[in-house]
């Protein structure tokens, strides 16, 4: 397997090489730069984790684009609901809660319900300044 090291900063010897790939490949000194960059609100991807709505789905054999298809939004959102990346819409707790036949309290944590789901809030992108 050849490793691209374009993106290290290490010195390009051999030993340079071997200590990036004992430290975890250049893939890991990456990781470790934007997340010194990254300020922990940025990191929305994992702002309220996996939903337990994720595991009923799961148990009833339902796959997320079939969910989605059947309550009627789009496959993204539905995954990113259950992964926790944002609040879930009206019709996606209506409609989990009917697919599951569980109260919307037993399908996402107490934290994502809190507030509603707001479109114009977009995690992926930053405020205008």
């Amino acid at each position: 397997m050849v490793i691209n090291h374009s993106l290290c900063d290490h010195p390009a010897t051999p030993a340079g090489r071997a200590a990036c790939r004992k430290a975890g490949g250049p893939r890991a000194e990456v990781v470790q730069a934007l997340e010194q960059l990254l300020t922990p609100e940025d990191m929305t991807s994992k702002q309220w984790g996996r939903q337990p709505a994720l595991n009923l789905l799961r148990q009833e054999r339902w796959t997320i684009p079939l969910a989605a298809e059947e309550i009627g939004v789009s496959e993204w959102h539905l995954k990113n609901v259950v992964y926790g990346r944002t609040r879930p819409m009206e019709q996606v707790k209506i409609g989990l809660s009917r697919l599951a036949g569980r109260p919307v309290t037993e399908l996402f944590t107490e934290e994502v319900l809190a507030r509603p789901y707001d479109p114009s809030k977009n995690p992926w992108k930053r405020a205008r300044s």
